[in-house]
Parts: C-alpha cells; structure tokens; sequence
C-alpha cells in the first residue's frame, strides 16, 4: 500500500512539475515541520534523475530574496536539495540556455 502511495505522490509531482501550464507554488516541509511555500522555476529529466528549481517565497534563513534551489526527486515523491555543486552548476546552466541566457557563477570560491 505505501508503495502505491509513494507512486500516486510521484506521478502527482511530475505532472505539476512538467505541466507548462501549471505553476502552481509547491509547498514543502521542512525536517522542523514547518511549511515553506517555492514557485516553480525548472524542471528537467537527466537519464533516470529528475531535478527541479524551485524559489522560495516564504523567507529561508541564509537566502536571498532572489534565490533558489536545486532538488532531486526521488522515486517516492520526496524532495532534496542537491547539495553536489558539478550538478548544480550543470542543472542551472541548462535553466539559463533554456530561458536564452548565458550561465554566470555569482558563487564565491570556498
């Protein structure tokens, strides 16, 4: 039965995600309980990985207004930030040609 739920919360998320016409804000929980609201930006299939960004529009300590995410979709529905820098910088360089703009990193070096 959980593994149903796990397929119905999956294939959910993807249609919202991948539905051009539906933008609706995604809101998320995070490991506190507490509710975060984030708009939708980019999502993308890469071999079997789905990743997708999302802004947040609730504030979340340590971001900028004009920030956002990278998660990974896992295969029951759950979302995690992707935390491998290779994959986020190649995930948002692929949103930025998309919206035909070029990929700068604003990151400092650490």
């Amino acid at each position: 039965m959980t593994h149903e739920r796990d397929l119905d919360k999956l294939e959910k998320l993807l249609k919202v995600l991948f539905n051009k016409n539906d933008r609706s804000d995604l809101v998320l929980v995070n490991e506190d309980g507490k509710e975060l609201v984030f708009a939708q930006v980019y999502a993308v299939a890469e071999g079997n990985a789905v990743y997708c960004i999302l802004a947040p529009r609730t504030q979340v300590s340590g971001m900028d207004r004009n920030d956002a995410l990278l998660f990974s979709v896992a295969r029951d529905g759950t979302l995690t930030v992707v935390t491998d820098r290779a994959c986020s910088e190649r995930i948002f360089a692929q949103y930025y040609r998309s919206i035909g703009g070029g990929y700068r990193e604003n990151c400092s070096e650490d």
